[in-house]
């Protein structure tokens, strides 16, 4: 089961690079967000414009649909390592850990690939 969707999701991941190549060629590699470029582009007639509000839609939901379930899993894995007959009194603890650490890693968006270069 997770073989398969490990293989699902690499096969989405390259599928949309290679839309991304296709569309925006070489501008590709300028982009932090190519789909959000891709989708700027598209322009079918002068009905359908302004498709990349689908797409940031899609992505926000999608990270916090990501974000909860890491974040459910950690309380409950937590509870269940530490012995705790309910996850609940977890939750706001690690809440706070997270915000915490997520101001006091990052800066900006950019700041975790500030040390990468291509």
């Amino acid at each position: 089961m997770v073989m398969s969707i490990t293989i699902f999701v690499g096969l989405l991941l390259m599928l949309s690079a290679t839309l991304d190549s296709a569309v925006l060629s070489i501008d590709t590699v300028r982009s932090s967000f190519t789909t959000l470029s891709m989708l700027r582009e598209v322009n079918v007639g002068d009905f359908l414009t302004r498709v990349e509000v689908v797409g940031i839609f899609t992505w926000t939901l999608g990270g916090f649909l990501k974000l909860s379930l890491c974040y459910w899993v950690l309380s409950l894995g937590l509870a269940e390592f530490l012995g705790l007959p309910d996850y609940r009194s977890l939750v706001f603890p690690l809440g706070i850990i997270m915000v915490s650490l997520s101001i006091l890693l990052f800066e900006s968006f950019a700041a975790p690939w500030s040390r990468t270069t291509l």
